[in-house]
């Protein structure tokens, strides 16, 4: 019997919209660098994944710091890395939910226990709760348990604080490495939010449902 729902935050109950390519721009605009910001952006984004999937454990701050000054590095950029990446770091904590959200989560909170759990610091997570008046009471984060999704370190702390069994919860989310991959490790069922109509790449386990927002968590049954 199906007891708890985690929920990932980002993507599925928050969308992160364009703040971090609007981030990269200023920065780049700053530094009067001549580089396509979504390039950009997604090297940058592959320092960060990569740093936040190695020990010693780093907030993610400051995985956004290492990874800027790297690409100053590579680039041959000469700009303050402590001082640009605080036009990054402005965006967390300031993202809008996704219009399904408050309905689910009343439904679901009168037959499961709810729980967030989603890769981030701490503070922007409780911010972007907060400001869209999402009221989940047990929140955990990347920072709180010291591990990133996918690492099995991630969903076995969160149980094991929870008191439950894999075969009690499901899990979630957006992200079919995160958070498929990462929960299938540890046996625990994956329900997928698959807003952007994707296919599931070679070596994801199909989740045990799949759905195109979160309303399809409405027919589920403990």
């Amino acid at each position: 019997m199906m007891k708890a729902i985690i929920l990932d935050c980002y993507g599925t109950l928050v969308s992160t919209g364009n703040g971090s390519i609007t981030a990269t721009e200023q920065i780049l605009q700053r530094n009067r660098i001549q580089f396509d910001a979504h390039e950009f952006y997604r090297q940058w984004k592959y320092i960060h994944h990569t740093l936040c999937a190695t020990v010693p454990f780093r907030l993610e701050a400051d995985a956004f710091l290492i990874g800027l000054k790297k690409l100053y590095e590579t680039h041959n950029i000469e700009g303050n890395a402590e001082q640009d990446v605080k036009l990054m770091l402005q965006t967390l904590g300031r993202r809008e939910a996704f219009p399904e959200v408050h309905e689910v989560i009343a439904e679901l909170s009168t037959r499961f226990q709810l729980v967030i759990g989603s890769n981030s610091d701490h503070e922007p997570l409780l911010a972007d709760l907060s400001r869209n008046t999402i009221h989940i009471p047990t929140v955990f984060s990347s920072e709180s348990l010291c591990a990133y999704k996918p690492n099995i370190e991630f969903f076995a702390k969160m149980l094991a604080q929870l008191s439950l069994q894999p075969e009690e919860v499901y899990y979630v989310g957006d992200s079919q490495i995160d958070d498929i991959l990462g929960s299938n490790k540890l046996g625990v069922e994956s329900i997928w939010i698959n807003r952007k109509k994707e296919t599931l790449f070679d070596g994801i386990p199909k989740p045990k449902f799949e759905c195109k927002d979160l309303t399809g968590l409405l027919s589920i049954r403990t």
